[in-house]
Parts: structure tokens; C-alpha cells; sequence
């Protein structure tokens, strides 16, 4: 069974969190930057998608708008006669 977004979300930040680095690991540096290089990726993609997500909304509103003073417009203009 597939993960929702919001699941996936929550088990990689645990397991980012889940780096421990201790004071004297020979490896300390490696895993840090490890660590940091993947928060700064979660940090990035979660920038990237909320502006996604203001586009979005920003195209949605527009075109209601758009639709609006056009569906408008179209009420004021004057029928034009048969001939």
C-alpha cells in the first residue's frame, strides 16, 4: 500500500531527525553535512511546493475573476437586432 505525501512526509523527517552524531565519532563531520544536505533538500522542496501551491491559487482566482467580468460584460452589452 502506498504512503499518502503527509505520511512520508513524517517518516523521512523522523529519520532525518533519527542522525545522531556523537562528539567523538571519527565520522562526525560526514554525518553532518549528511544531515544538513538532507534538510536543506526537505527545506527546499517544501519552499518550492508552497509556491507551487500559491500559483495555483493565484491562476484559479484570476480566471474566476476573468470569467466573472467577462460573464458581466456580456450582460451589459447591448442585444444586437436580427435582420
Amino acid at each position: 500500500m502506498s504512503q499518502s505525501i503527509a505520511d512520508q512526509f513524517i517518516e523521512v523527517m523522523a529519520a532525518v531527525r533519527a542522525i545522531d552524531i556523537a562528539s567523538d565519532d571519527p565520522m562526525r563531520h560526514v554525518m553532518r553535512s549528511l544531515k544538513q544536505e538532507a534538510e536543506q533538500i526537505i527545506s527546499e522542496a517544501l519552499r518550492r511546493a508552497g509556491l507551487l501551491a500559491y500559483h495555483a491559487r493565484t491562476v484559479q482566482h484570476d480566471a474566476a475573476e476573468a470569467v466573472k467580468e467577462a460573464v458581466e460584460a456580456a450582460a451589459k452589452a447591448e442585444p444586437k437586432e436580427l435582420k
